[in-house]
């Protein structure tokens, strides 16, 4: 039995042979739009456990749903784009059952649409592509009861079953998709058609690129739609490739500290599981995925039978622990008392003449929480033996600190010290935060990726700054770094006096004014950005070298700047009392582009071989400027120096031209002077507005 729609169903005209000779349409992947979201419905919260707690087993999708798919989600993949479809299974549990036996047991793999009829319907799900010359049906389970209701009509991007003219009971196999509103016509004959789901997912457009194809009467079809001319072969027809239910959210979980807390996925249960005698803490995090891949997250964390020491006032003069390394580790604390966390396993303390000794084995201090403290305050924690560095995790104090030294500590946690802190020293800082008062000295040997907030930084050593955004709200001192990646930000709020990079500048640095930058490496991907005006006097940049190349970078200042000295410059600006928008172009193009009468003083590109390339520097007024070897082909793209006047300005072209320019201040006498020179400039251009 062949099922298609009564013809009588079409609001437009029969649709005659003649649309054969069509010109063919090329069938486009649209792109999909995102209409839904993975939601966070009830988030975890934080847990104590006692030691060798039983496993836990948590249904994800009582925590986390998709607010726009309450049903069974089916994605037909084509040759030409996804089709989404979420099924009413309340609605039409009967119809859903049945349309899902195709789905499952493969029957629609390989099928095509066999007719598209423009503003009307898309219909598939009776022919497999291995049979359409000629035609056969595929196998077909029993007719399934009608369950159509007003409720659900055939609106636009519907799916509907498709059935024998006069029987409302024969629906097996075949489908169409609604491409406009159709309810006037399907909803009132043959007992109604039954509406079972909804295109989902923004994956319509697949409808809309179906219907644009040019439809045939080809190979005992009617309007069957095809990816060029006639006839129907494999290759040319619109194929349902496979048919397959989807889950509406997929998961994965991670766990920080899996010896301690494991974390592992059945599907959508998340099953928790405990280690023999462990303590410790781990942060689990889930991420859910929706069906058009966004996600959310949810982060909480498990201590397990952790082991409180207390130091300081109240408490022991001294505590000591072996980690898994051997390093052995030492605690002091003056004016405070403390309370020191432990994870391990068979962890056990001892008491003897004031030293309290913790045992076990994996040994890890997860937390330090200080309290009574204040100027005079100091954690000391030293470590000798073993690989002679340990793991801290969060370090809290509720008071302000003198000293907090553990220059061996590799700080996974976060530091929160509520007040100034005089001196900090540790090992690394990759926790989420580090946050202070007034910092007075902080001196880290390794990496710093954390975000770091302080009212102030004063002398600064740290090793290479590898991610996280340094806030300061007030001045920086002399900060000595060994690299900053583009993954970092350090803005300060005022006055930076001293920033020496060691190596590679590629992040962001903002400050009120810098004193003095001196980067030994160079600049890529870049941004340095004073924000001192010239009403605030003084200069943004007083001094910056760059021994590298500058590279894909923007030196900005609002105000005047100093002497600044590089060593190449390529795709990268200098910019002085410029707007907001000329950042990024090379050549400022009127007077109304400085919004401040902002001067540099010097620029020097030193380096050897061919240094200045697709470059750009503007400022009102420019003192002395060195450009090196400039190469003018920059394909037809102008770049080079706009300013209202310049003291002096001289280089080299590539091609082996020397210039040398002296006290431009008007635009056409200007002019007159570089066109006399006989230089050829080619896209490199000396503007005055």
């Amino acid at each position: 039995m062949i099922e298609k729609l009564p013809q009588v169903m079409s609001r437009r005209p029969f649709i005659s042979g003649s649309l054969a000779v069509d010109q063919p349409r090329l069938m486009e992947q649209l792109e999909q739009r995102t209409l839904m979201a993975a939601t966070l419905n009830q988030a975890f919260a934080d847990a104590v456990q006692a030691i060798n707690p039983a496993s836990e087993t948590i249904d994800l999708n009582t925590r986390f749903s998709d607010p726009d798919i309450s049903g069974t989600l089916v994605r037909l993949d084509t040759n030409g784009g996804n089709i989404d479809v979420e099924l009413f299974d309340d609605a039409t549990p009967l119809t859903v059952n049945n349309w899902l036996q195709y789905v499952t047991s493969g029957l629609y793999d390989d099928t095509f649409f066999h007719r598209s009829i423009d503003n009307f319907i898309i219909q598939g799900g009776g022919y497999n592509v291995s049979s359409i010359n000629p035609a056969n049906h595929i196998s077909t389970f029993g007719p399934v009861q009608n369950e159509f209701s007003t409720t659900r009509s055939n609106l636009p991007n519907t799916i509907a079953m498709a059935k024998v003219g006069g029987n409302p009971n024969s629906a097996t196999s075949e489908f169409f998709f609604n491409t406009a509103d159709n309810s006037q016509n399907l909803d009132n004959q043959n007992g109604g058609f039954t509406v079972f789901g909804r295109v989902v997912n923004g994956t319509s457009s697949t409808l809309d690129a179906i219907e644009g194809l040019s439809e045939f009467n080809a190979s005992g079809f009617s309007n069957i739609p095809l990816i060029g001319g006639a006839p129907a072969t494999p290759n040319n027809v619109v194929k349902i490739e496979t048919a397959r239910v989807v889950p509406t959210l997929t998961f994965t979980v991670n766990s920080s500290n899996p010896d301690v807390v494991g974390a592992t996925l059945n599907g959508s249960n998340l099953i928790l599981t405990y280690g023999a005698d462990r303590s410790g803490s781990s942060d689990v995090t889930i991420t859910a995925t929706d069906s058009t891949g966004r996600t959310v997250t949810d982060t909480f964390n498990i201590e397990l039978g952790l082991v409180d020491v207390n130091l300081g006032r109240g408490g022991a003069k001294e505590v000591r622990y072996v980690d898994a390394d051997g390093t052995q580790v030492k605690l002091k604390l003056k004016s405070a008392a403390a309370v020191l966390r432990f994870g391990g396993v068979n962890v056990a303390t001892t008491t003897a003449k004031g030293i309290t000794t913790v045992t076990g084995s994996n040994l890890q201090l997860d937390e330090t929480t200080i309290s009574g403290g204040g100027s005079k305050t100091e954690l000391k924690i030293t470590a000798k033996g073993g690989d002679k560095r340990f793991a801290l995790g969060n370090v809290v104090s509720n008071t302000k600190m003198k000293k907090l030294l553990a220059s061996s500590a590799n700080i996974f946690g976060s530091v929160s010290v509520n007040g100034n802190l005089s001196e900090g020293s540790f090992a690394s800082l990759t926790g989420d935060r580090f946050q202070a008062g007034s910092i007075s000295k902080l001196t880290v040997k390794g990496a710093v990726d954390t975000d770091l907030t302080a009212s102030r930084l004063s002398n600064t050593s740290v090793g290479d700054v590898t991610g996280g955004t340094w806030t300061v709200a007030g001045k920086g001192g002399k900060l000595t770094v060994n690299s900053i990646s583009d993954d970092s930000a350090l803005v300060f709020a005022n006055d930076v006096t001293d920033l020496q990079v060691k190596g590679d500048l590629n992040g962001d640095v903002q400050a009120r004014t810098f004193k003095n930058i001196n980067v030994r490496g160079g600049l890529n991907v870049a941004v340095i950005n004073a924000t001192r005006t010239v009403a605030e006097r003084g200069k943004g940049i007083e001094k910056l070298t760059v021994k590298g190349a500058v590279n894909l970078s923007a030196i900005v200042a609002s105000g005047n700047v100093g002497k600044i000295q590089v060593g190449s410059m390529s795709q990268s600006t200098i910019f002085a009392g410029v707007t907001a928008q000329e950042l990024g172009t090379f050549l400022p193009a009127s007077p109304l582009d400085f919004v401040a009468i902002a001067k540099i003083d010097s620029i020097t590109v030193k380096n050897r071989g061919v240094n200045y390339v697709s470059s750009g520097i503007a400022a009102a007024s420019l003192g002395k400027i060195k450009l090196g070897t400039v190469l003018t082909d920059n394909s037809g793209v102008p770049f080079g120096v706009s300013t209202d006047r310049i003291s002096q300005i001289e280089g080299t072209t590539a091609a082996g031209q020397k210039f040398k320019f002296k006290n431009l201040n008007d635009p056409t006498a200007a002019t007159a002077t570089i066109a006399a020179s006989g230089v050829n400039f080619g896209d490199a251009q000396i503007t005055l507005l």
